[in-house]
């Protein structure tokens, strides 16, 4: 969970990363960062969902709620996968953590990823 020794592990330049240019590893880095702020939140155990071709990235507990999260590391939040989920499970609440600005589509909340360390207190707004 520390984005720097994910870096080296990819052995990516950092320079690639000021110039915004490392493609697919962007979404590694920005589920490593959300995972992070999940963790300094007081999440202990982080846990994900799989299901034929859809995949959640994180589930997360909010007192008896279990809120599915999903992780985009751009504009692009097509998010099939919460979509499916939403459809099977019903969550009052659901997140998406992007690079878009903020905005609500039925029961899906779409944040920056920069407002993950702030979701409890983003859900007490709601």
């Amino acid at each position: 969970f520390d984005v720097g020794i994910l870096g080296a592990v990819l052995n990516l330049d950092p320079n690639v990363i000021m110039e915004d240019s490392y493609g697919i590893k962007k979404g590694y880095y920005a589920e490593n960062f959300v995972a992070c702020e999940l963790k300094a939140s007081g999440i202990d155990t982080l846990v994900g969902w799989q299901e034929s071709n859809s995949e959640i990235e994180f589930l997360i507990t909010n007192g008896p709620d279990i809120i599915p999260i999903e992780v985009k590391a751009g504009h692009r939040t097509k998010a099939q996968s919460l979509i499916q989920y939403i459809k099977k499970y019903q969550p009052k609440t659901a997140i998406i953590f992007s690079a878009r600005q903020p905005k609500k589509h039925n029961t899906i909340h779409e944040w920056p990823l920069y407002f993950t360390g702030q979701w409890r207190e983003l859900l007490t707004r709601l």
